[in-house]
């Protein structure tokens, strides 16, 4: 059977749990409106050999012994929605994405379907159901070939490399186009897990306020709430980068789906300025304008990095940027976030003292290189008293290099935040509090 017509089919007659399954779905309604079929390809689940196909809401179905042919049949419409084509044009894998089966004592199950999760009862955590789409699916190239990076879009690669299969998995869950979600990091943080504002009340990747901070991790930490994530690690505090990406995401779902807004530009202007950005119009009002144009221009910063990510060994040979070529071993490393931010981190401290290029990429390789042992500090008390001595020399040698104000001030700032995190000053110590009053002693 064509899995269109499967779902397309209406023989009311026929005593086949497909065909009645299919009917309660048809019939049934979510919140606003919308048939079921605005969802197919983001709600479906295998048990025990058993496809079942979510509702939006909490629905109970009684699912007789199928036969084998039957079960042949809902394979063939798992292909069917798991395809990323419009159902009028289906398209057949071999090897459909399947949910771990999950054992359950009774042939009634409930489904919940909340943002293209499952809970599904005496399951002891919702499960992500569908293929995590990454950067590289969802940016649109003007074309595929590999360049040369500048030295600020190496920065970018250096900081994105050890968040970027995090922020896909996270966006995934949330329903938040993960493009969206690395410009939002890169804007709200320049992708600095300890990042923290001089005001001290924005925290992290994405800047978490203090006022909304407690809203927002009971939201996540709660099973029942439709914002909870069963990855936050209590354990850690806020500013470790998975529970930070968590928060910052769960947050932003969580005004879209409030305000009832439309796109992702509207939930950014109420996230950084609060509900007046968004006017009764839904129009962005002039106190968010900047801030959306900033998030926005951020596109080619992606665009210009992920066809790296797509090239193969031998194109990536061809970089002759040594940092470019090292960024991309680690990350086709498949390793840890923290062993991928210590190796980082020694990769630019290697690179720096063995460049041999102009002064003034040297500075910006010295602001990174400065920031990732910093981190590694800070997360991971990855330290080494001659590298930060080494640094802050190198930090005064090119303070000894004539430049604008701005150049100084940058490595200026560098320094002092060196030897904040060796000493445990401002705004580390602050930092290290927040960080401790944030954490539990064992995680959920």
């Amino acid at each position: 059977m064509d899995p269109k017509d499967f779902f397309n089919r209406d023989d009311k007659k026929s005593n086949s749990s497909a065909f009645r399954l299919n009917d309660t779905l048809n019939s049934h309604k979510n919140p606003k409106g919308h048939r079921i079929r605005r969802y197919l390809g983001s709600s479906v689940a295998v048990l025990t050999g058993i496809l079942i196909v979510a509702s939006p809401s909490v629905l109970t179905y009684t699912i007789p012994e199928m036969t084998k042919q039957m079960k042949e049949e809902y394979v063939k419409v798992i292909n069917y929605v798991y395809q990323k084509k419009q159902p009028e044009n289906p398209t057949l894998v071999e090897k459909p994405e399947i949910v771990i089966p999950i054992q359950i004592p009774k042939d009634i199950i409930e489904i919940d379907y909340q943002d293209e999760t499952l809970q599904i009862a005496n399951a002891k955590e919702r499960v992500s159901h569908r293929k995590i789409l990454t950067l590289e699916e969802i940016v649109q190239f003007k074309d595929y070939r590999i360049r040369e990076l500048t030295p600020w879009e190496n920065i970018t690669l250096a900081r994105l490399i050890p968040l970027k299969s995090l922020i896909e998995k996270e966006s995934n869950y949330y329903s938040i186009d993960p493009e969206f979600a690395t410009r939002f990091f890169i804007l709200e943080s320049s992708m600095i897990p300890i990042d923290i504002n001089p005001q001290l009340t924005d925290f992290g990747l994405g800047q978490i306020n203090i006022n909304s901070l407690e809203k927002t991790l009971r939201m996540v930490k709660d099973p029942k709430n439709p914002y909870f994530n069963p990855r936050y690690n209590s354990s850690k505090g806020i500013f470790d980068p998975h529970n930070n990406i968590i928060l910052s995401l769960a947050s932003l779902k969580s005004i879209k789906d409030r305000r009832d807004l439309s796109n992702y530009d509207l939930t950014y202007a109420v996230y950084v300025r609060g509900d007046a950005a968004v006017d009764e119009n839904f129009m962005i009002t002039d106190i968010a304008k900047r801030e959306v144009r900033a998030l926005n221009e951020r596109k080619n910063y992606i665009a210009h990095i992920i066809p790296l990510f797509l090239a193969k060994s031998d194109d990536l040979n061809r970089v002759n940027d040594d940092v470019t070529k090292g960024l991309m071993k680690i990350h086709k490393g498949n390793v840890s976030i923290e062993e991928s931010y210590k190796l980082i981190a020694d990769l630019l401290y290697y690179s720096l003292f063995n460049n041999e290029k102009d002064k003034t990429y040297n500075s910006i390789l010295f602001e990174d290189t400065v920031a990732f042992h910093v981190i590694c500090n800070e997360l991971y008390k990855y330290f080494s008293n001659k590298k930060f001595d080494n640094l802050v020399k190198k930090g005064k040698e090119l303070l000894g290099i004539p430049k604008d104000q701005e150049y100084s001030n940058r490595i200026k700032r560098s320094v002092m935040y060196l030897n904040a995190s060796r000493y445990n000053k401002p705004p580390f110590d602050a930092l290290r509090m927040i960080n401790k009053n944030t954490s539990s002693k064992k995680p959920i």
